[in-house]
């Protein structure tokens, strides 16, 4: 999930549909692990302004990790 957002630019939200697209899932079938990563602090689940019934994902600081550019090791 993390090179989905890698790929496009991390600051950008993805839809639960796109991410599923992107690895071949049904978005239902995303729905547990997305909320496992929520509780973990990795990401964020929020209603998507475009669709009724659609949820937005944004990686947090924890979930980009160096991938984003929002944490750094060493000098």
């Amino acid at each position: 999930m993390v090179t989905s957002f890698v790929e496009r630019g991390c600051a950008a939200p993805r839809r639960v549909k796109d991410i599923g697209s992107a690895l071949l899932l049904e978005s239902a079938s995303l729905s547990s692990p997305l909320k496992r990563l929520e509780s973990l602090g990795y990401l964020t689940l929020t209603k998507d302004t475009a669709g009724e019934r659609a949820l937005a994902i944004e990686l947090t600081s924890a979930g980009a990790g160096d991938h984003c550019g929002s944490a750094r090791h060493g000098p």
